[in-house]
């Protein structure tokens, strides 16, 4: 049996052994076969990471197994003698490795244009043939929050400045996503927005591209230079322009609902007028046509910010009275009253 013991043993210290080799390997960084890559890390952190897990989950994990089955044989000295030395080796690279990655962040952020971008505070806003793009590094900055929430979660205690940037970035690239999602609305509103109701909607919507205007850029400037971009001096400062984006937008969104209410109840009516028949139910026809007529009177829109969608409820209201007129027609034999008339014969007269 202790042949038997020994053995594996032995196998266990054979495949120590071959991490340590795996290790020495994949960790030299003039090496071709590299530890794999996750999305959105560093390829720096992703090594610290890498690292860790072959120390946690593979070196220690074997060694708590073998110290629970084979403490008392003398050749675990050997065992944990490789154990030692690779676990060694992966702190001196891990602790390596985060300096690189610390002096890395801190090259970056000494740097003003890749700083902007690492930080989040410069963004590209422009818009070109009505069409609003927002732009930023998203992947430096979700790398480098990706990262420091890494290196946080192993252990690695981050410098307090370099904290207090990274909690801006995030508040940055939150509301440089919000940012986003207005551009989105922006973009789609025509679709939102009916075309008889255009000018109807014309005072919110000058107002709400005049905020998007205020920062965005399109083409050249009056020098006849590049646009450029807009530079954030702070996450107060944006989230102030976004606040007041939202607020334009939900006066927009607001105006246009209740302009599509009104709209909808005009053309229900419209609708049952059509169904309705006009000659056995004048009044019925009457009535609805009399509260089109008093929802439009009653609404807070000048009669030349109505006059497009007066035009397009007027083409409703014909195309109404002209199914009318056609089943009218149809149907006129069965509208007509009854006349009745007496046929007199006498002296063979008619």
């Amino acid at each position: 049996m202790k042949n038997e013991r020994l053995s594996l043993l032995t196998e266990l210290t054979s495949y120590i052994s071959s991490l340590s080799a795996d290790f020495e390997s994949k960790s030299d960084p003039k090496s071709v076969e590299r530890p794999p890559l996750v999305n959105n890390m560093s390829r720096t952190v992703n090594d610290i990471v890498w690292a860790r897990q072959m120390k946690s989950s593979k070196v220690m994990a074997t060694q708590k197994v073998a110290e629970s089955l084979f403490a008392d044989l003398g050749e675990i000295d050997e065992f944990r003698s490789v154990c030692k030395d690779l676990i060694s080796d992966i702190d001196e690279y891990e602790s390596r490795t985060y300096k690189k990655w610390l002096s890395e962040v801190q090259n970056l952020l000494n740097n003003k244009r890749e700083s902007l971008e690492l930080t989040g505070r410069i963004m590209e806003i422009e818009k070109v043939s009505g069409v609003l793009k927002v732009k930023y590094n998203e992947k430096k900055i979700v790398t480098l929050i990706k990262d420091v929430r890494q290196l946080t979660e192993l252990g690695h205690k981050i410098p307090k400045d370099l904290n207090q940037i990274i909690e801006n970035v995030r508040k940055f690239y939150r509301e440089g996503v919000t940012l986003r999602q207005v551009a989105n609305f922006f973009n789609n509103m025509s679709s939102e927005i009916m075309e008889c109701h255009a000018t109807m909607l014309l005072r919110p919507t000058v107002a709400f591209e005049k905020i998007i205007s205020s920062k965005a850029k399109g083409g050249k400037d009056a020098f006849g230079n590049a646009a450029k971009d807009v530079t954030w001096t702070s996450p107060v400062e944006l989230e102030e322009y976004i606040q007041a984006v939202q607020e334009a937008s939900n006066v927009l969104i607001k105006e246009n609902r209740k302009v599509r209410k009104m709209h909808m109840n005009i053309v229900e009516n419209i609708t049952a007028m059509m169904n309705t028949d006009l000659l056995k139910n004048r009044d019925s026809w009457k009535e609805k046509f009399d509260t089109i007529k008093r929802i439009i009177d009653t609404s807070t829109y000048s009669s030349q910010e109505t006059k497009a969608w007066r035009k397009h409820l007027d083409y409703q209201l014909y195309k109404a009275l002209d199914t009318q007129y056609q089943t009218g027609l149809n149907n006129l034999n069965e509208n007509f009253n009854i006349i009745e008339a007496d046929l007199v014969y006498t002296d063979k007269n008619v």
